[in-house]
């Protein structure tokens, strides 16, 4: 997993032309993809790159547009890709100042808590799309105790559809 973050958005040049910046975005962005792409095929594995979450910090609107177009070229470069996945942080959009709030610290660039459990789910469910062959166990946690821990698996364990998973 590849997660990505828009600080080389926030060191922008802005007195630039917006073209100059688009170039300099889709650089990044292709660095980042020939990196997952090269990490895939070397290893023989899949390699997700979690999108740049959306801005909200109000200095530029166009800093926001050009983290939008990052991601645009992410999607653009792996559609055909069977190795390499984009995870669209969709949930970290705000729709509203209360979704803000929760989601960013005051800055609207750092994720709260709940931001950063939204970026997780994304990608956990991103990874269960393009990796269906993995078996995905479920451990439940008591409601008195704390995190579950790998004791609290038996020795094997059925996922979903039945296939037993050993664990010893």
């Amino acid at each position: 997993i590849i997660q990505c973050g828009s600080n080389e958005i926030t060191q922008l040049d802005l007195t630039k032309p917006v073209s100059v910046l688009q170039q300099q975005v889709m650089g990044h962005s292709q660095l980042i993809v020939e990196l997952a792409t090269s990490a895939a095929n070397k290893y023989g594995c899949k390699v997700f790159i979690s999108e740049r979450p959306p801005r909200y910090e109000g200095k530029s609107p166009v800093l926001s547009k050009l983290n939008n177009f990052a991601n645009a070229v992410f999607k653009t470069l792996t559609i055909e890709s069977e190795c390499v996945f984009v995870v669209d942080q969709y949930k970290l959009d705000c729709s509203s100042e209360r979704q803000k709030a929760e989601r960013y610290n005051t800055d609207g660039i750092h994720l709260t808590s709940r931001g950063s459990h939204l970026l997780a789910v994304n990608i956990i469910s991103a990874i269960k799309e393009g990796m269906p062959e993995l078996v995905w166990l479920g451990v439940k946690q008591k409601q008195s105790e704390g995190p579950a821990k790998a004791s609290d698996l038996n020795n094997s364990s059925q996922d979903a559809r039945g296939h037993s998973a050993d664990l010893s």
